[in-house]
């Protein structure tokens, strides 16, 4: 779809493919209403009432899990977060006091996505006094992932209570540390602007709230105030985990947004 010569070729003879053969659908299935109304606007050979939405769900991996905290804490330790559980003399677990914030961010490592607002943000948030300390992790693979490894590496010996690490988590691990971390961010820009995130999807299917990247049409039907929040840039990004993150609590895992 962004770039040129042969491929902007084969996309116009498909467009041109699908607006024949698409009049003679019985129904028609999109992911979104932006999606719909984009169909109806740009192929009126189809029948809008034919047109029906089905939103992406979550696989039942992703459900809100209040795992015990001897089992967070070994999924912590998997992950490699610091600081976080301890067990007492008596062998019980606690949180341990002063614990920082887990954030949790999926991706791709596409230009897609664009992590340098991330690390700007965060920038910002390790010089504000106001914003507890914070532990990321940032599970994925892909073409930017070297890249940004030496990006969070060169941070992470610099800032001073903010701490970046890579990881990739097991298809058994991840949907538990969705539902045990304290606030998701997703960075996700949409190629069309027509489909959603499904790592949001994921999320608020385990009740993690989530900081998504806006400025595509169909972003505000996934992303709600009462489940999270759209940012534009940096500064936005900031500012929301700083307003999220005021009242956490070491003891509590989901901010209320």
């Amino acid at each position: 779809m962004r770039v040129g010569g042969v491929n902007r070729r084969v996309v116009w003879l498909a467009r041109l493919y699908e607006m024949w053969f698409g009049k003679f659908g019985d129904y028609h299935l999109t992911v979104s209403q932006a999606m719909k109304a984009d169909l109806v606007r740009q192929m009126p050979t189809i029948r809008e009432d034919r047109i029906y939405v089905l939103y992406d769900r979550a696989t039942d991996k992703f459900k809100p899990r209040y795992l015990d905290l001897e089992e967070k804490g070994k999924l912590y330790e998997r992950i490699g977060l610091e600081n976080q559980i301890y067990m007492g003399a008596s062998g019980s677990y606690g949180y341990c006091e002063n614990r920082a914030a887990f954030l949790l961010s999926s991706t791709s490592y596409t230009p897609d996505e664009d992590f340098s607002m991330l690390v700007e943000a965060l920038d910002l948030c390790d010089a504000d006094e106001s914003v507890p300390a914070i532990q990321m992790v940032v599970t994925g693979k892909g073409p930017l992932k070297v890249f940004f490894d030496s990006v969070f590496r060169a941070r992470n010996s610099r800032w001073k209570k903010t701490h970046v690490r890579q990881a990739w988590l097991s298809i058994d691990d991840y949907p538990k540390v969705v539902s045990a971390a304290d606030l998701g961010v997703c960075l996700h820009a949409s190629s069309s602007g027509l489909d959603l995130p499904m790592k949001v999807v994921d999320m608020f299917s385990a009740r993690l709230p989530c900081l998504a990247l806006g400025g595509f049409a169909s972003i505000p039907e996934l992303v709600k105030p009462e489940y999270g929040h759209i940012f534009l840039n940096k500064q936005e990004l900031y500012e929301e985990i700083r307003s999220v993150l005021k009242d956490f609590d070491y003891i509590y895992t989901t901010p209320i947004l």
